[in-house]
């Protein structure tokens, strides 16, 4: 659920933003280094994929309550943690300025909870209970 903008004190989304930003720009650098040329087309249309259909709500239930596909896990199970962090900022970025998903003041935290930690903690899980790194 996108934290939406006057949710969070001034303290918290300031801190946030503090956290969110350099682990970003790190990501960015490390997926910079880390992909080559020829994965960049891929990595640019997965991207677009998960923002079409994060864009998609489903009803859930009574109240209005709505839900929606995620796609943090296949970009950091595809690439890496840092690709699911840089995708699924630029994502929310672009959902808060055009959609009014979640907004400006909140962007950190959103950032560190749908792309940070989703991020990091899909592609340990996945690593975790990958079949080949199970031992019998």
């Amino acid at each position: 659920m996108h934290i939406p903008d006057g949710y969070l004190s001034e303290n918290v989304w300031i801190t946030c933003y503090a956290v969110s930003l350099p682990v970003i720009a790190f990501a960015y650098f490390k997926l910079k280094k880390k992909m080559g040329t020829e994965k960049i087309p891929l990595f640019g249309v997965l991207t677009a994929t998960v923002f079409a259909l994060q864009m998609v709500n489903y009803p859930l239930g009574p109240g209005g309550t709505t839900g929606h596909l995620i796609g943090t896990p296949m970009l950091s199970i595809i690439f890496g943690p840092e690709a699911g962090i840089v995708g699924i900022s630029v994502v929310l970025l672009i959902q808060a300025l055009l959609f009014g998903d979640g907004g400006i003041t909140t962007f950190g935290a959103n950032a560190l909870n749908m792309a940070i930690a989703a991020s990091i903690v899909s592609f340990l899980t996945y690593k975790l209970t990958n079949e080949e790194n199970i031992q019998e």
